[in-house]
């Protein structure tokens, strides 16, 4: 007997092809006697081991009669299967070759878009996303252990933000300021200048770094936990950004002055491939954390119940109430004796009409421009209080105040004369508050012309209004056309905006009751720019707001700072290891930054 290559069936040695499938290749049987109790062994240094089982003795059993109408249909079968299989392997070809030729033309259409790195797909769909995958675990929060690389990066992290904080001082304020607000010097090694912690001990701004570090590595595991329980994700938009903070940290367009990327590839020796690992992982768990937050404390504010809110307002009702008020202003250096000039306007400014009259003679106010250049509508208490001062605020809403009421107030000492004229006394508002997203346009070259600017402003709305009209589609054009870039990561939105708080073009758009979710319009700026406005959408009152914080402050303190009482000092990193580990970091650092030697003492 022989054995048909393709289908295994006993095939007699006269026969040159196998009845069953057709095929004409052939294997020869082989008869071997094998024992009926012989076991499988392996041999070790100490001696012999069993670790298999009886082994039965085979043979090939006489082929049964074959009927010759059932081997014809058998052979049909078995023919059909094998065209069939070829018919699906040809398709299955061209299926993957049309994919692959439209994924190509896609990618050419979206040079933006970026695969998700496959880690962090992983962690999102099993929630158990690592602290560490390489290195040296540097210890443990509770029972999550921790890696020396997010030690050591979140170390260079508060390094980098306090140098960035002080290159801000010096940027806005002038050379010195810097290091009069941080009291850091970023060209002095860390070790050698001294701060006071949250204790109120005095302690190295290397100490310092270290000790922050460590307390935010503390609450972001505690977020990150917490998130894990609530079966929070991120969102696709979410994790591109990671993927885009990698980016910048590999490229060196983060804007830092110690490059992650370049410590853990220079002076950790990871591969590029393992550094980029290793920082999607750090970002991730922080833009988990962080996104958690917001998402917890958005879900907090949902499950307040309107009727919750009314009762609320209804007790606290004196806390809430705002007035509408006229206000002037004078710079005390534009007055040559400001006493007299102060009793002057106290005895002359008495009501509304002798306010308006002081605002065209002495404050360069045309009449028809008082209402949009000094009127105030709905500004609450506490805006009075922090950029005034407190009697204004306590004569403004007082119970005694009417319409026409005017208050003088000298802030000599601060360089300024406010005058106030009540419009409407207290009141509870109710006016809900608009969100909307903005896309402001202004000259960045200095050659445009205010016509240009207009025209490009045009071209973003006719842009948008060829698309699909959404909201998305409008977030996509901020980062086109915005000027200002600290808009482009929020898609320019700014939520439940109060009174007040834009210039008047916009307001005015925003409180329009006409308007409708989805709206866009281009509006004037100022006299060098336009902003193309588009509205989101209708929210609560300021009051309602108000009320929904107070309702949820407990509860929200309780998830920001709760893992200061459930985490705090919880993270087991021995003394030594984090001395050796601050050393390895100065003498880093030192190559980077070329420290002085001289040490200061922060005030």
């Amino acid at each position: 007997m022989k054995i048909c290559a393709e289908c295994k069936f006993n095939v007699e040695y006269d026969q040159s092809v196998c009845p069953i499938c057709g095929c004409d290749r052939f294997e020869e049987t082989e008869t071997e006697d094998i024992a009926e109790d012989k076991v499988v062994t392996e041999t070790t240094e100490e001696g012999t081991s069993s670790f298999g089982t009886l082994v039965e003795e085979v043979k090939n059993p006489a082929p049964a009669p074959v009927d010759e109408n059932e081997l014809k249909i058998k052979k049909k079968n078995k023919q059909l299967t094998v065209i069939i299989a070829v018919l699906l392997v040809i398709i299955a070809g061209f299926v993957g070759i049309i994919g692959a030729a439209f994924y190509s033309y896609w990618r050419d259409q979206n040079p933006k878009v970026e695969k998700t790195p496959e880690y962090v797909q992983t962690a999102q769909k099993k929630k158990n996303f690592p602290m560490h995958n390489f290195g040296e675990v540097a210890g443990k929060i509770n029972e999550t252990e921790v890696s020396m690389d997010m030690v050591e990066l979140c170390y260079i992290d508060q390094l980098n933000s306090m140098t960035y904080l002080n290159s801000m001082y010096e940027s806005n304020y002038g050379e010195g300021y810097g290091m009069l607000f941080t009291g850091f010097d970023p060209d002095i090694n860390p070790a050698l200048q001294t701060t006071t912690n949250q204790d109120g001990d005095t302690v190295s701004f290397d100490d310092y770094f270290m000790d922050c570090a460590e307390s935010e590595i503390e609450r972001v595991v505690f977020l990150y936990n917490k998130g894990v329980e609530a079966e929070y994700e991120l969102s696709d938009e979410q994790i591109e950004k990671i993927n885009t903070a990698v980016d910048a940290a590999v490229k060196g367009t983060d804007g830092f002055t110690v490059s992650t990327y370049s410590y853990l590839t220079e002076e950790k020796g990871y591969s590029a491939k393992d550094a980029k690992v290793i920082l999607a992982q750090y970002y991730y768990l922080i833009y988990f954390a962080d996104n958690y937050t917001v998402f917890a404390q958005d879900e907090l504010d949902a499950q307040v119940s309107d009727d919750e809110i009314a009762a609320y307002i209804s007790e606290n009702e004196e806390d809430f109430k705002v007035a509408d008020i006229y206000i002037l202003s004078k710079d005390t250096n534009d007055v040559e004796d400001v006493a007299e000039y102060i009793a002057g306007l106290k005895e002359s400014v008495v009501d509304l009409e002798s306010f308006k009259a002081v605002a065209v003679s002495d404050f360069d106010i045309p009449t028809d421009e008082i209402e949009d250049k000094c009127l105030m509508t709905s500004v609450a208490r506490e805006v009075i209080s922090a950029n005034v001062d407190e009697e204004a605020a306590e004569w403004m809403f007082s119970d005694e105040r009417k319409p026409g009421d005017c208050f003088v107030v000298d802030l000599t000492t601060f360089g300024g004369i406010y005058v106030f004229c009540i419009s409407e006394k207290a009141y509870l508002s109710n006016e809900k508050l608009p969100s909307i997203r903005l896309i402001p346009i202004y000259d960045e070259t200095g050659e445009q012309t205010i016509e240009d600017i207009k025209a490009k402003a045009d071209e973003c709305v006719a842009n948008f209004n060829d698309g699909d009209k959404t909201e998305d589609s409008f977030v996509k054009l901020v980062s086109e056309y915005s000027s200002d870039p600290n808009l482009v990561e929020d898609g320019g939105l700014f939520e439940a905006i109060e009174r007040n708080s834009f210039i008047k073009s916009i307001e005015t758009w925003a409180f329009d009751e006409s308007r409708q979710a989805g709206d866009i319009d281009v509006l004037e700026l100022n006299a060098n720019g336009y902003v193309v406005a588009y509205y989101v959408k209708l929210g609560r009152s300021s009051a309602e707001n108000a009320a929904v914080e107070s309702l949820t402050a407990e509860k929200k303190t309780a998830l920001t700072e709760g893992w200061a009482e459930e985490y705090k000092d919880t993270f087991e990193f021995e003394k030594e290891l984090r001395k050796s580990t601050q050393t390895a970091l100065l003498a880093y650092l030192e190559k980077i930054m070329k420290f002085g030697e001289e040490g200061t003492t922060a005030a």
